[in-house]
């Protein structure tokens, strides 16, 4: 072989060695493009894992600071002694600590007609809101503003999650007012209770009282019913001891009430004035004795309160009339009772008895000196005077 075809030989293999050459350095570049291409994309992976975790971590906080307020709300519901004002007040100081920009944000709760705010509170354009319910019913609301303007995010410049935190803050915090007040009922309600028993009590002892003092007044009732019975049984004997007596008597015994109507009428002397006792029952008194204005001026001078008497004449009948008012605690006349006796024979024997003295009078006058005459005129005198004081009931 010549120099010339050995010089192709190396020609040809050096050709061959290049192309090889060639393809590796192609190769190469395909794998550098490769790897390059994987790098990008685990550079591009990495910051958005990155970013994840940086979003993640961002969640992670606000979602802290989220619970944190939840927490701080729950302490609050458990502080026993606190007020409902108290309770408000410190829930709207909580609120700007959960959110997005803290250091610019203020707060206002409207409850009950009075407002709660943080101490840099002043109403803005950025503001968020949720109603707080009560039993169902809106009560108020709870409002957060940031008090500079900042980056538009979800909701203007707040968090989709802010406006979730807002709801669900209110939402507690009407949870918690229907706690505190269910509580505040409760002890309310412990505290009537508590009076209501304490009253009960009272009264059971009342009325164990009533009932020691009802049976006290049973007995003394008893007692005194016995008695009354008794006191009746005798006063209805002595009723008939005093009809008896003074039906068998000369006598006109009536009472009459405060409106003169006939009440009691006894007594043999009624027959004299002309009086049946079972008729003149409930009658007036002005009526029974319209004809007779003697004894009506009698009864009068009782019923204004003065005992007055008088004896008048009917027909061959004399008959003296007593009149007694019977007056009531307060000094009124309630009734008046009266009594008429007949003294036609005690006017008769005075009568003659005058009649005699007379006589003896003028016997006396014409014997004077006759002392026997004078002794047996003195114990005639002392007889008559005897058959007088007899004849007199």
């Amino acid at each position: 072989m010549n120099d010339e075809d050995k010089t192709k030989e190396q020609l040809k293999a050096a050709n061959q060695q290049l192309q090889a050459s060639e393809q590796q350095l192609r190769a190469n570049n395909q794998q550098l493009q490769a790897n390059e291409q994987q790098l990008r994309a685990e550079i591009t992976e990495r910051k958005k894992a990155e970013k994840g975790k940086k979003q993640l971590l961002r969640n992670l906080t606000e979602r802290v600071k989220e619970l944190g307020a939840f927490y701080d709300l729950s302490e609050l519901m458990e502080k026993a002694g606190i007020s409902l004002e108290e309770l408000y007040q410190k829930a709207a100081n909580i609120a700007p600590g959960s959110w997005q920009y803290p250091d610019i944000t203020c707060a206002r709760i409207v409850l009950d007609g009075k407002e709660y705010q943080t101490g840099n509170f002043k109403e803005t354009r950025w503001k968020q809101s949720a109603d707080i319910k009560i039993y169902g019913n809106k009560a108020g609301a709870l409002e957060v503003f940031y008090l500079e303007e900042r980056p538009k995010s979800d909701k203007g410049p707040f968090l989709k999650e802010e406006e979730k935190l807002i709801n669900a803050l209110a939402e507690r915090l009407g949870k918690i007012v229907e706690r505190k007040k269910a509580e505040e009922q409760s002890r309310a309600s412990e505290q009537q209770l508590k009076a209501a028993n304490q009253q009960l009590r009272a009264s059971e002892q009342q009325l164990r009282a009533s009932t020691q003092q009802l049976r006290a007044n049973e007995q003394q009732l008893r007692a005194e019913i016995t008695e009354r019975k008794e006191a009746e049984e005798t006063l209805r004997k002595s009723e008939m001891i005093f009809r008896t007596t003074i039906i068998g008597l000369p006598l006109a015994v009536f009472a009459l009430n405060h409106e003169g109507l006939f009440m009691v009428s006894e007594g043999q002397g009624l027959e004299k004035l002309d009086i049946f006792p079972d008729k003149v029952l409930g009658k007036s008194v002005h009526e029974v004795f319209a004809d007779r204005p003697i004894i009506l001026e009698v009864i009068q001078r009782a019923f204004e309160a003065r005992s007055s008497e008088s004896t008048i004449k009917i027909g061959e009948f004399a008959l003296h009339i007593q009149c007694s008012p019977i007056l009531d605690p307060n000094g009124k006349v309630e009734s008046v009772i009266c009594i008429g006796i007949d003294v036609t024979e005690r006017k008769k024997v005075e009568k003659a008895t005058k009649k005699h003295l007379h006589e003896l009078e003028v016997f006396y006058k014409a014997s004077r000196g006759r002392e026997k005459r004078i002794v047996e005129l003195k114990k005639r005198v002392k007889e008559l005077e005897k058959k007088l004081c007899k004849e007199q009931p």
